[in-house]
């Protein structure tokens, strides 16, 4: 593994990855970031862009975006190069239920905004700039450091890819359940 490598976890397993070192994610639709004179951004989720630019410009403009919308450098996960676009969000399960105001003081301690809760260990947390951290730190640091954690994962953003599908030609097909 290289110097940049980094790691993270998915699915409870350790992943490394590598920061891509011109591309960041943003979670703005790309009409957004023309106000910032970005006109080639890449939608990659129904809230998120991608972002190229020049190795040098990398940091100037991950600064400006953040201005308007949370911002992360873009990984690819280092094995297989696969895209690994983080955002500001991430899953938490505690390893026992816990009561409201528990949940509430977790998210405290860690600058996160509950955005769903699932069942009484299941949760959806937003990042906060009181986090103090990017997601794939704040990851590791719950899995490996926090006793009240089972497991954290990403709420990563993932491109779908549409098809040509051709239906059956069994005329009984629409009558099936």
């Amino acid at each position: 593994m290289s110097i940049d490598t980094i790691y993270t976890y998915r699915a409870g397993k350790k992943v490394f990855l590598q920061k891509k070192p011109d591309q960041f994610v943003v979670r703005a639709l790309p009409d957004k970031l023309k106000e910032l004179g970005i006109i080639d951004a890449e939608q990659v989720s129904s809230a998120s862009s991608r972002v190229t630019t020049r190795t040098a410009d990398l940091e100037l403009m991950m600064s400006n975006t953040r201005n308007i919308a949370p911002t992360h450098h873009s990984y690819s996960v280092a094995d297989t190069d696969e895209e690994f676009l983080i955002t500001d969000r991430i899953f938490v399960t505690f390893r026992r239920p816990m009561a409201a105001d528990q949940v509430d003081a977790f998210a405290g301690h860690y600058g996160l905004v509950k955005k769903a809760a699932y069942s009484d260990r299941d949760y959806l947390f937003q990042l906060t700039n009181h986090t103090g951290m990017n997601p794939v730190k704040l990851v590791v640091k719950l899995t490996e450091q926090e006793p009240l954690i089972a497991s954290a994962d990403h709420d990563l953003n993932k491109r779908m890819s549409t098809y040509q599908f051709t239906l059956p030609t069994d005329p009984r097909y629409l009558q099936q359940w």
